[in-house]
């Protein structure tokens, strides 16, 4: 069985709809955890606040390294040069 012939588009649809699931995954999960924080008293509340305020901020250091990842420039590939003798 031949395996499917992927061009550019292809791949950019699949990291597309991967970075639309992940950040939909990742916004459920803050929702449940508001929701949990909001709903408890005591301190699970505390627990659960502090919980989404870490997960948030490691969602948007993790989105920041993404970015600057992405849009760093790119070292020149470094050049080899043959040595002759004259």
């Amino acid at each position: 069985m031949n395996a499917p012939d992927l061009d550019g588009e292809d791949l950019a649809l699949i990291a597309g709809c991967g970075a639309f699931v992940g950040t939909l995954v990742r916004n459920l999960a803050i929702a449940a955890l508001l929701i949990a924080s909001i709903a408890t008293t005591g301190v699970l509340s505390g627990v659960l606040w502090s919980t989404t305020a870490a997960f948030v901020s490691f969602s948007a250091i993790s989105a920041a390294n993404r970015a600057y990842r992405q849009r760093r420039p790119r070292p020149a590939p470094a050049r080899t040069t043959v040595k002759t003798s004259r």
